[in-house]
């Protein structure tokens, strides 16, 4: 395991008291699973945070400390430029559901990795943040040296009737300790009343990911500009040249479902929400859906119009727009429809360099719900995009300004540019936003 040797001089291996600590014996049953086995890396970096937790070293915690003592990174170099530990920790966030899922699924002690940091937290399977777990001696009853005395038949009604209530209010009181914890959690994520808008009630929330397949398609036809939704819908692009290319081994384009890993991701970080409903959760490609899908239901979707044709349908009312450069360019600008003082009315891509990354929250088709679009300019536009989306700091200030008190949260579009680097998205910053309050 990697340690942090310049952090008050710390040994190579746990002290004592941290090896016995129920948290350190959690994390060891972890990485001896088989979802960490053979992730060495993921493991060095769950043992290395658990560590700095329990030993009170959270000073260590930090993105340039864990690029540096878990990923050989040296001291000083800039995280901005460097994404990977911001990717590795979405790595283990997720590897760890996986492992609470499967094999971890009766552990009592649970370690998670909350998202907008690195410091670990503990929680029993009931759901509430521990320091450590300790199991209680047991209560004995004294014992009494008089004989047996014979016991009233209303001493044992009443003796089992107080027994009922008491089992009554500590069940009652689990309940409310249990839901103000729940409560409790919901609340520490800043973007709680975004999500809070999209699994709600009782409306299907469906999560569309991109037609991966359909851009291999764009790139193999050489196309100008993206296929249309009509025409998407209609299939017909299925049976072109392009379509049966010898490029496409095995078959066409249409018996292929392709999704990208940024999409992958992002359906399991939804899962990871407080406020997501198992129950009413739905993954839908895109092929096959139709435009009555969306009509009473809440929807995220991700991809720019040429991975998803349906953000089609929700971006004709919003300001910004993502689109092919035409004439034989395969690279994608925004159309910023509307400009706000010195906005430009188009932002260029520089393929190599940077990229623009899009979010949006707008209505369903009937007003009744809510749609999210995820966009970007490629791949890791959509990659930057979701990074901040997830990320409670750069969140805050667009949920202050969308959230009214005793309102929902105004529908919203925030436009990012993000520098690549090394074929992975980096820094991200906001370049314009737009409110519609109601």
């Amino acid at each position: 395991m990697i340690l942090d040797e310049k952090l008050e001089d710390k040994a190579q291996t746990p002290a004592a008291t941290t090896t016995s600590d129920s948290r350190w014996i959690a994390v060891e049953r972890i990485i001896a699973s088989r979802n960490f086995a053979k992730s060495g890396r993921l493991s060095a970096f769950l043992s290395y945070v658990v560590q700095c937790a329990i030993e009170d070293r959270t000073e260590g915690v930090s993105e340039q400390q864990i690029g540096i003592h878990v990923f050989g990174r040296t001291p000083g170099y800039n995280p901005a430029d460097d994404n990977i530990v911001r990717t590795s920790a979405r790595q283990l966030r997720q590897r760890l559901a996986l492992y609470y899922q499967e094999e971890g699924s009766s552990d009592t002690l649970r370690v998670e990795i909350p998202r907008g940091g690195y410091i670990p937290a503990f929680h029993t399977s009931g759901s509430q943040l521990v320091e450590s777990v300790a199991i209680p001696p047991p209560v004995t009853e004294p014992q009494s040296d008089a004989a047996d005395v014979p016991i009233s038949p209303a001493r044992v009604s009443r003796t089992w009737l107080n027994g009922l209530l008491l089992l009554l209010l500590g069940a009652a009181l689990c309940l409310g300790i249990e839901r103000g914890i729940s409560l409790y959690r919901m609340r520490s994520s800043v973007t709680d009343p975004l999500w809070r808008e999209l699994f709600s009630g009782s409306q299907t929330t469906m999560f569309v990911p991109g037609d991966a397949g359909l851009n291999l398609f764009n790139n193999e036809a050489h196309s100008s500009t993206h296929l249309a939704l009509r025409d998407y819908i209609g299939g017909g692009w299925i049976y072109s040249p392009a379509a049966k290319s010898p490029g496409f081994a095995g078959g066409p384009v249409a018996a292929r479902r392709y999704v990208s890993i940024s999409d992958l991701e992002l359906a399991s970080d939804l899962k990871g929400l407080a406020r997501f409903s198992r129950s009413r959760y739905r993954i839908k490609f895109p092929r096959g859906l139709a435009a009555e899908d969306f009509r009473d239901a809440n929807a995220i979707l991700a991809g720019s119009p040429v991975y998803n044709p349906w953000v089609e349908m929700f971006d004709a009312h919003l300001n910004f727009h993502i689109m092919y450069n035409g004439e034989g360019d395969s690279t994608m600008y925004v159309v910023n429809r509307e400009p706000v003082g010195d906005e430009p009315s188009t932002y260029k891509v520089e393929p190599a360099r940077q990229g623009f990354g899009y979010i949006a929250l707008t209505d369903n088709l009937e007003g009744d719900g809510k749609v999210l679009l995820i966009e970007g300019t490629s791949h890791l536009g959509v990659d930057a995009a979701i990074s901040f989306l997830f990320n409670d700091g750069k969140m805050a200030p667009i949920i202050s300004k969308a959230k009214v008190r005793n309102k929902p949260l105004s529908n919203f579009e925030v436009l990012i540019e993000a520098n690549f680097l090394k074929g992975n998205s980096g820094e991200s910053t906001v370049l314009a936003t737009r409110f519609y309050p109601k």
